[in-house]
C-alpha cells in the first residue's frame, strides 16, 4: 500500500476505514478473500 504505483486506482482511505472498526488490516484482506471466493461462480471465476 505504501508504492502508490501499486494498484494505482485503490482508494487507500477506504481500506484503512477497517481500522475505524476495529479490523486489522490483515484481517480484512483475508474477510474479503474469503466473500470473494464463496460467490465466484456466481461471478465466473
Amino acid at each position: 500500500m505504501k508504492e502508490k504505483a501499486f494498484a494505482a486506482s485503490v482508494n487507500r482511505d477506504r481500506i484503512r476505514e477497517c481500522e475505524l472498526i476495529q479490523i486489522p488490516l490483515p484481517e480484512f484482506a483475508s474477510l474479503s478473500l474469503k466473500a470473494m471466493q464463496s460467490i465466484s461462480d456466481e461471478l465466473g471465476l
